[in-house]
């Protein structure tokens, strides 16, 4: 039996931090545009475009958040396993136990397994010999006696194909013939440092994106010129790109870092720093856009040097979080010389679905407004208001969805793949209720919601229109996404990625161009495609979840 009441409790405590976090960059895109609408229209559709350049190039970056916060819950599971159990195996699970006055022996047995008894003492006293074990012998052939902290005592699961010795250490004469550690600190070598690599990995991966993007951002003259049809828009744009660009290294350390404390369920400390640097970022736009006191005014170039000191700003926070919080000391996070080609490479293999989805999605989108304004800029202007409430309803439910993620992600990492199960069984009760929630206030207040997007009579009435269409397929697109967020969370983002494409490809692309620019069938048909897109998406991210294939996903193939 699972607590069904205790893992909702788990999901609403671990996302409400997440929640806000998101609602807050909701909130700041809000503001942007509000401030740089008031510098004039130019300024206002430059930023526009160069914004979306811009997240095109984040996306080399932000997806290795999930990267880094998949491999992390699993270790952070087996962490907890380990610190939980109460008999076990110095070869298995990774620490002998706590136990008191427990004495331990090996002889030369490669099927042998040291255990531990299951008291609650905070030592265990070890005495015996232990004979050479694939050519390795302790010095003299004996196992120091001694009283070790459970923390001291421990083998290190091995997935980065070395074996990791010490001069007071021997081979398990178990089947894996890992090393057991004794008299080593634990803040050198522990399950918490096991966990801790991740980051450690991750910040070579955040900083070589983070260059990645910023290199390609050389070749903006050349791109945006392509792009951009009204050659007045141009310098504005590149103004912008060319300041904002500064941010992308700093970027990418700070998602790792994100990615690195939800996995280990410090939630609170990314909310912390997202809000926080969101209104340093509002702050900072409004001295330098508009040239408060003693600032110059610096416009369009204000809003890029608000975001990139804030996104500074927050970075350094997470740093110094990392440098002082006492509970992280034992991840050994700082010690660069535990960087792993191969978790490197799990990271980026985790991220890189997530980022061809989102740039091949962003794309798409782009295409069907094109396809949408053939029949007006009224009816292209509210379909741009439905896609700013699917950001919101995504932001409602986004949050405690990832937190879904990463619980999902600690028991899979524990073995545990019926509370696994449980917990994704709460998360999609979750987005039932929320889709619900949003269904009944599109229906109930339509006008109301038209006219905080839009002062225009016109684009108002077809919005009220358009939000009463899509009402019911956004309880669909929240139910979906819960599960798209979830699966990328844990690592099976390549099921995400086709998923989306496909459906991308069928309805939103050659359904939407069948039905407007060949059959020229009208709004409602342009609608329906995009609508069709999310039912089919939410269905086979469904069908994914019944499958239950999503348990047996391997995070770390190197």
């Amino acid at each position: 039996m699972t607590d069904k009441k205790g893992d909702f409790k788990k999901i609403f405590l671990l996302g409400i931090p997440l929640f806000a976090g998101n609602f807050s960059k909701y909130l700041l895109q809000l503001a942007d545009t509000v401030m740089v609408g008031r510098l004039g229209t130019l300024e206002l559709a430059s930023i526009a475009i160069a914004g979306l350049y811009c997240h095109v190039l984040l996306t080399f970056i932000w997806p290795l958040t999930s990267g880094v916060q998949a491999i992390t819950a699993r270790r952070f599971g087996k962490q907890k396993l380990s610190k939980n159990s109460k008999t076990g195996c110095a070869c298995k699970t990774g620490l002998l136990d706590k136990a008191e006055n427990t004495s331990i022996s090996a002889e030369k047995n490669e099927n042998e397994v040291l255990t531990a008894g299951n008291s609650s003492a905070d030592s265990v006293t070890i005495t015996g010999k232990v004979s050479s074990v694939s050519d390795r012998k302790l010095s003299g052939g004996q196992m120091p006696s001694g009283s070790l902290s459970a923390e001291e005592i421990f083998c290190i699961p091995d997935s980065d194909g070395e074996s990791i010795h010490s001069d007071h250490g021997s081979i398990c004469p178990g089947a894996d013939k890992k090393p057991v550690y004794e008299n080593i600190p634990s803040s050198e070598f522990s399950p918490a440092a096991f966990t801790g690599r991740v980051l450690t990995s991750g910040f070579a991966a955040g900083a070589a994106a983070g260059l990645a993007a910023f290199i390609i951002s050389f070749a903006s003259s050349f791109i945006l010129d392509i792009l951009i049809d009204e050659k007045s828009l141009l310098p504005l744009a590149l103004e912008y790109t060319y300041l904002l660009r500064w941010a992308f290294p700093i970027a990418g350390l700070g998602v790792v870092i994100s990615g690195f404390l939800a996995g280990i369920n410090m939630t609170f400390q990314i909310m912390v720093v997202t809000i926080g640097s969101n209104i340093l970022n509002i702050f900072f736009n409004y001295l330098f856009i508009f040239g408060s006191p003693g600032f110059p005014r610096l416009g369009v170039q204000g809003a890029a040097l608000g975001t990139v000191l804030a996104e500074v700003i927050g970075t350094l926070y997470l740093l110094l979080y990392l440098l002082h919080e006492k509970k992280l000391l034992l991840y050994r996070i700082f010690s660069f010389s535990k960087i792993k080609l191969n978790l490197i490479k799990d990271i980026i293999r985790i991220a890189a679905p997530i980022a061809v989805q989102n740039i091949v999605a962003l794309t798409v989108f782009l295409v069907y407004e094109s396809f949408i304004g053939i029949i007006g800029t009224a009816y292209l202007a509210s379909t741009h208001i439905i896609f700013s409430v699917f950001r919101v309803n995504k932001t409602i439910v986004g949050g405690f969805a990832r937190a879904g993620g990463i619980l999902t992600g600690n028991f899979l990492g524990a073995d545990d793949k019926i509370k696994a199960e449980s917990i994704v069984k709460c998360c999609a009760a979750s987005g039932f209720v929320i889709g619900v929630f949003i269904v009944i206030t599109v229906f109930a207040f339509p006008s109301q919601i038209a006219s905080f997007f839009t002062k225009d009579t016109e684009t108002a009435l077809i919005t009220v229109k358009a939000l009463r269409f899509f009402a019911l397929f956004f309880f669909v697109e929240v139910f979906g996404y819960t599960f798209e967020i979830i699966f990328a969370g844990i690592g099976w983002s390549r099921f995400v990625l086709f998923s989306e494409f496909t459906t991308n490809m069928i309805f939103i692309l050659f359904m939407t161009w069948l039905c407007i620019r060949v059959l020229g069938l009208g709004i409602y048909w342009g609608w329906l495609s995009f609508a069709l897109y999310q039912v089919f998406h939410a269905l086979i991210l469904t069908a994914g979840w019944l499958s239950k294939r999503w348990l047996y996903v391997e995070v770390e193939k190197n």
